[in-house]
């Protein structure tokens, strides 16, 4: 009902890790409890529509008021951001490098009064997605701003 209210599309959420706790079977627990049962219940929601989760996951203090009790005992509080569009971004990214690689081996080049000759050997490098900004404590996965990067390796030969 909360997602609801929140415009998250029903068929986004997915329930997920159920447990539930008698706190009246520990022999060594008094039973002093008022509760007999804890219930844990793990919700994830996948959309593209990041605004909406990110506002969803400001309003939680909504389902505290109603007297749900929220835990992060099984992994980061909050929504966890992906960046699955990596393949949509490479060949732009690669042209980018490229280009890049050429210009400062002209500029190399130049200063070592030397001519630019044709390229000898190209590496690709590996993709690495990171977290925006590198706030002590907060992960990648916490941030929905990512930077994307690739380190290529290029060597020309000089004439």
């Amino acid at each position: 009902a909360f997602l609801k209210l929140q415009a998250i599309d029903q068929s986004a959420v997915e329930l997920q890790r159920l447990d539930v706790t008698d706190t009246r079977a520990n022999p060594y627990a008094g039973n002093n409890s008022e509760q007999q049962y804890i219930i844990n219940q793990t919700l994830m929601v996948r959309g593209t529509d990041i605004d909406r989760i990110r506002q969803a996951a400001q309003n939680v203090s909504e389902l505290v008021d109603s007297g749900v009790v929220l835990s992060s005992d099984y992994g980061p509080s909050g929504p966890t951001y992906l960046f699955n569009g990596l393949n949509d971004i490479k060949p732009a990214m690669i042209a980018e490098a490229t280009a890049a690689a050429r210009e400062s081996a002209q500029q190399f080049a130049r200063d070592a009064e030397a001519k630019l000759g044709s390229l000898r050997r190209a590496n690709q490098g590996v993709f690495q997605i990171l977290a925006r900004d590198q706030a002590p404590g907060v992960s990648e996965q916490q941030q929905p701003v990512k930077t994307v990067r690739v380190v290529s390796t290029f060597d020309y030969y000089l004439e």
